[in-house]
């Protein structure tokens, strides 16, 4: 009976941990999205900037990993090396293919697109979850996250209408759907591998896929001037963002984690009203709510109902 009782808390602690984590992954996802909005328009080579933010992002990582979890570099590759190709096909996939087409589709990409891709990758990787690992798919998901993509969609456009895509949008909604695919990989290594070891070994080969593609194309021209600080921010913010993304899936699982993924981009709609004097209007204002509440429903359902953890 005791032994019950003290598991269940357990669970509970872990759930709530991960919740923390999950959080912060949300966080540091809309700053993101924000200081990328800035810095992909001021940097003509999405692959340089692509490769700055994977240098800093490696950086923070590996110090992560070293000297806060003091991880043990060399036993964790000798007991686990029959893992170690998760971890490269995370890199190229999600660090390195996904952040090309990602940076790529920025360039000729309506932010309503950009937006709608973060959406689209939760739902996607809710569903792959469920299916692959056959992780908790909430009963009102199916009818409510197609409620929330509408209205992201109109939140995006600030009028309710249908708009062309551009061949940016394209790629940015490829780059979601390899996301959610290297969402998958990101869960088994998390099996594998503690969440700061994951995170280094996803940018670090997606700063290989990046340079090698650099040398590739011959694509060695670069202007700095004065906007170096926004890939390197967002480097840093990227490293942070993983290493609370994979220590929420570890905890609480890739699709819990990833649902709540869907508030990040009123995160960074709020920081482009504070800071890039963008408006809002009463069709955002009414989005904005209606993604709120039925956002939280999901996670209401996913987390409370799977934990049995008290509001």
């Amino acid at each position: 009976m005791n032994s019950s009782l003290g598991s269940s808390k357990n669970a509970k602690t872990l759930n709530i941990q991960g919740l923390i984590w999950s959080l912060g992954c949300v966080l540091a996802l809309g700053f993101s999205g924000f200081i990328d909005k800035i810095g992909s328009g001021k940097m003509s080579n999405p692959l340089w900037y692509s490769l700055i933010t994977l240098i800093s992002a490696v950086f923070v990582s590996f110090l992560y990993m070293k000297f806060i979890k003091k991880v043990p570099i060399a036993k964790i590759i000798k007991s686990h090396k029959s893992f170690l190709w998760i971890l490269v096909i995370l890199g190229i996939n999600s660090s390195g293919i996904f952040i090309l087409l990602r940076f790529y589709g920025l360039k000729d990409s309506t932010a309503t697109f950009v937006t709608l891709s973060q959406i689209i990758t939760s739902v996607l990787t809710v569903f792959f979850a469920s299916v692959v690992f056959k992780e908790y798919l909430p009963p009102v998901f199916k009818y409510l996250f197609p409620i929330i993509l509408l209205a992201t969609y109109f939140f995006s456009t600030g009028k309710i209408q249908f708009i062309a895509m551009k061949h940016g949008d394209l790629l940015v909604l490829l780059a979601a759907l390899l996301l959610a695919m290297g969402n998958m990989f990101g869960k088994t290594a998390s099996k594998h591998f503690d969440a700061s070891v994951v995170t280094v070994g996803r940018v670090f080969w997606g700063f290989i896929f990046v340079l090698v593609s650099i040398i590739l194309t011959g694509s060695y021209s670069i202007v700095l001037n004065n906007v170096l600080l926004f890939p390197v921010l967002s480097g840093i913010i990227t490293a942070v963002n993983f290493i609370c993304y994979y220590e929420g899936v570890k905890r609480c699982g890739v699709g819990f984690t990833t649902s709540l993924l869907i508030i990040s981009p009123l995160i960074t709609k709020a920081l482009s009203l504070l800071f890039l004097s963008e408006k809002i209007n009463t069709i955002q204002t009414i989005s904005f709510i209606i993604i709120l509440i039925f956002g939280y429903a999901i996670i209401h359902s996913a987390f409370y109902e799977k934990s049995d953890v008290s509001v």
